[in-house]
């Protein structure tokens, strides 16, 4: 029995030397991800922010289409299409 405990050890620490290196494999595979998932992680929160400030949402397109009424005849006419594609892509 005296000598499996420090067989144990021995293939404890074996054990976490391969983790750390299958751990240093894993972020160099992904570290040209970096980037691209930041700007994902960006997105998602962007939408968040709209969607917990719909108000805000709504008085700036208000301020844009008074500023710019041209904008807003341009997306009166696509702003229906994007509501029925985003309709049909979340209910599936």
């Amino acid at each position: 029995m005296k000598g499996a405990v420090p067989y144990r050890h021995q293939r404890r620490n074996q054990l976490l030397d391969k983790i750390a290196a299958d751990r240093r494999r894993l972020r160099d595979a992904m570290a040209p991800l970096n980037q691209p998932l930041a700007l994902v992680d960006l997105g998602w929160s962007m939408t968040r922010l709209l969607t917990r400030h719909p108000f805000a949402v709504a008085s700036a397109c208000a301020a844009l289409s008074a500023v710019l009424p041209r904008w807003l005849g341009r997306w009166w006419t696509v702003g229906p299409l994007i509501w029925r594609l985003a309709t049909v892509f979340r209910s599936r």
